[in-house]
């Protein structure tokens, strides 16, 4: 047990560390992250360094690492929900899959299945030089408890909705068969084009609350580029094809994943390309068998759509439902990738990165 003083101590010390380690500016400059108080210096065998930052990131939602600056081998790691004591003694570099492509503003790896940014804090501890590592959320991407909400809510409304649209449909029939009026006739035709088109729209909501996010490993295989983004342009008419750049793809490329799920992913993000414009061209192209890129020119995308651009009901346009992107994002999942809006400027036009796992 800690003498009073001693603990009160242990207390300032985790306080000076807190301000040390965990302030955003700290990648700037290295800097000690025990300094003397009261000219004491905290060397208690019970406190360790690795047991204070835990107890500082008590209940953090992502993975912590800390490394030796010197080598970048892994010294401590902390996941809230996996066993990463495999990792430790490991160089950082080589344990944790890292994005090697220019696909986001902020460094970003792939770690336990989650995609994930991180930054680097350098601190010295007792004259040893480390780097903490900490693991955060994408802002733009909605975490699963935010998804399974908006799931939840959509099966609500789809099972208060399809009844009384059936009702009314029925009655418009009823209607159209005992109606002797060619003028009315035309007025029916207006409605059931109306409900042609929530029931369009219910169906694609019916896919968001359907799809299973989880990775399908047993429907994972290996298969030509080629197969891929040929059936992709048959899918679409020929006026449509001449809007679809597919030139600098290598066809004769291994890809590896579920065909299924990728085609859907692309052909989502080449919809929303051509959404932005009747005379756009989207261009697809495949710098490796492990990222694909998807781009339009444009106009730029808002920073309120930006914000949360993967979030079901995010749109600009007046007849979309905004769940695009998040098919997209949801079908990425299953192959254990994910997905960067990379560029969006108003000369480069738009890019979406589509990254695949080793």
């Amino acid at each position: 047990m800690f003498r009073q003083s001693e603990q009160n101590q242990s207390n300032m010390m985790m306080m000076t560390l807190r301000q040390e380690i965990c302030t955003p500016d700290l990648a700037a400059k290295p800097v000690n992250a025990f300094k003397q108080i009261d000219g004491y210096h905290y060397t208690t065998s019970e406190y360790t360094l690795m047991q204070i930052i835990k107890d500082l990131f008590n209940g953090y939602k992502h993975p912590i690492l800390v490394l030796h600056r010197k080598n970048r081998e892994i010294c401590f790691a902390s996941h809230p929900s996996a066993n990463v004591d495999n990792l430790l003694g490991q160089n950082f570099e080589q344990a944790i899959t890292l994005v090697d492509y220019d696909v986001s503003g902020e460094p970003v790896a792939q770690f336990n299945n989650q995609w994930l940014e991180f930054e680097e804090r350098p601190f010295i501890w007792e004259e040893e030089k480390y780097t903490l590592v900490v693991f955060k959320q994408r802002d733009e991407i909605p975490d699963e408890e935010t998804l399974t909400s908006w799931r939840n809510m959509i099966a609500v409304m789809l099972h208060r909705f399809r009844s009384p649209l059936t009702g009314i449909s029925g009655y418009v029939d009823m209607l159209s068969e005992h109606n002797k009026d060619a003028q009315q006739d035309k007025y029916f035709s207006l409605v059931n084009k109306g409900l042609d088109h929530l029931y369009d729209m219910m169906d694609e909501l019916e896919i968001l609350y359907t799809i299973d996010s989880d990775q399908t490993e047993d429907e994972l295989t290996s298969f030509k580029a080629k197969k891929l983004f040929q059936s992709i342009l048959l899918d679409y008419p020929t006026d449509v094809q001449e809007r679809i750049d597919m030139s600098s793809i290598d066809f004769d490329m291994e890809l590896h994943g579920n065909p299924a799920s990728l085609k859907n992913i692309i052909e989502l993000l080449i919809q929303n390309g051509l959404d932005h414009g009747p005379d756009h061209t989207v261009t697809i192209s495949v710098p490796s068998e492990k990222l694909i890129q998807v781009t339009n020119p444009g106009p730029v995308i808002p920073e309120s759509i930006t914000e949360n651009l993967f979030s079901p009901f995010v749109t600009d346009k007046a007849n979309g439902l905004g769940i695009g992107l998040t098919l997209a994002l949801l079908y990425a999942h299953q192959l254990g990738g994910t997905i960067f809006l990379s560029k969006n400027d108003a000369v480069e036009g738009i890019t979406f990165s589509v990254c695949l796992p080793e």
